[in-house]
């Protein structure tokens, strides 16, 4: 953002410092006229220096950087970025109250600390190694604001790639949301902590004497079963089993392949999924005859089970139910019949109504009344 109105000198050095690996602040010196704080990134370096500024490195934390002195700026620019959150500018994951309040002032409402956007459709299958949908994928065409000064022209129609937290703009037409997410985005911690807790009431129950016993009960004999329920136990309870995961969620009208904005009621719809399951060290397609899928509003609609493949794909074919909310619309006018067969008793009753009417009024209107013949007649 610029400090002052000055121009800046059109004799400017292009030079780049090869350390940017941690948060440092990147100072010019008095004839260049830049201030800048920088976060790792070589390629932004590069395209600062392709701008004509003097590139010059210092830690964030040095008191030696002054930005106006004897009553003039030093500086014509200024970028913040830092990932720890706790300078001016937002430019990491995380950031402390005094930022929220600043990009508050600013027009920006950033999510809470821990969450990132996910996209379970639209993300980057090979650098999202984990499987948490962080690394998602921008179409320029589609989630990139339209303006060539802000955003340039080289971008074109090459995809974007976004980790982050998600930041909300107001609605303030001075606020211009420069790279925004697909409807099926959403802000939510993927490392939120999900722990399971199990409490035994007897320590014996693991003991190497119940594990290695045999029962006797009712006259027969057979092994203890301890030792294999506490293994089943213990792997689920430190995460070796019973985990899922979900990949490859798609839905679209039948018969296509895209999803489309909006849903239509009576539409038939296609919905499939690919689910698996952490085993013996490794994911592997889950099995089950009991997966569910609910198309909800408030309280759902329609429940139906998914048929699996044998590959851990899971899909079901539905008809969209003659209720409407967000995703699903109404018919348009002229989606209707034209004629509904149970209305024709109406429309019998409308045109036998014409008819009577114009019966009457030709009547009414023709027919002529006798006079009365006189004494003299």
């Amino acid at each position: 953002m610029p400090v002052n109105g000055e121009k800046m000198d059109e004799k400017r050095r292009h030079r780049v410092n090869s350390e940017g690996v941690r948060p440092v602040i990147e100072v010019s010196n008095v004839e260049s006229g830049s201030l800048l704080v920088f976060w790792g990134s070589w390629g932004f370096a590069m395209d600062l220096s392709d701008l004509g500024l003097d590139l010059t490195y210092k830690t964030s934390d040095d008191s030696s950087i002054v930005l106006k002195k004897y009553g003039e700026f030093l500086f014509d620019h200024l970028v913040l970025m830092s990932p720890n959150g706790k300078d001016v500018f937002v430019g990491g994951v995380e950031s402390s109250d005094l930022l929220r309040e600043f990009a508050s002032e600013c027009g920006f409402e950033v999510d809470e600390d821990g969450s990132m956007v996910l996209d379970h459709i639209h993300y980057d299958s090979v650098k999202d190694e984990e499987g948490l949908h962080t690394v998602v994928v921008a179409e320029p065409g589609k989630h990139l604001i339209k303006s060539a000064p802000i955003v340039g022209s080289a971008v074109g129609d090459k995809p974007l790639l976004y980790k982050g937290v998600g930041i909300l703009a107001d609605a303030n037409p001075l606020v211009l949301p420069i790279l925004s997410s697909s409807s099926y985005a959403y802000s939510y911690n993927p490392n939120k902590p999900i722990k399971e807790v199990i409490f035994s009431g007897s320590l014996d129950f693991f003991s190497n004497d119940y594990f290695e016993s045999s029962v006797h009960s009712r006259g027969a004999e057979s092994p203890s079963g301890n030792r294999d329920l506490a293994k089943a136990l213990v792997s689920w309870c430190f995460k070796e089993s019973g985990l899922l995961r979900t990949s490859q969620l798609k839905h679209h009208l039948v018969g296509q392949t895209e999803s489309p904005p909006f849903y239509t009621v009576t539409e038939d719809v296609e919905y499939s999924i690919v689910i698996e399951e952490f085993k013996g060290g490794k994911w592997v397609p889950y099995s089950a005859k009991d997966v569910q899928l609910e198309f909800v509003r408030i309280d759902p609609f329609v429940r139906i089970n998914l048929k699996p493949d044998g590959n851990g794909k899971f899909s079901a074919k539905f008809k969209i139910p003659d209720v409407y909310g967000f995703s699903v619309r109404p018919l348009r006018h002229d989606q209707y019949e034209r004629f509904i067969l149970s209305a024709y008793p109406y429309y019998a009753s409308a045109f036998s109504m014409m008819f009577g009417v114009f019966v009457f009024g030709f009547v009414f209107l023709h027919h002529k009344e006798a006079s009365p013949k006189t004494k003299s007649e």
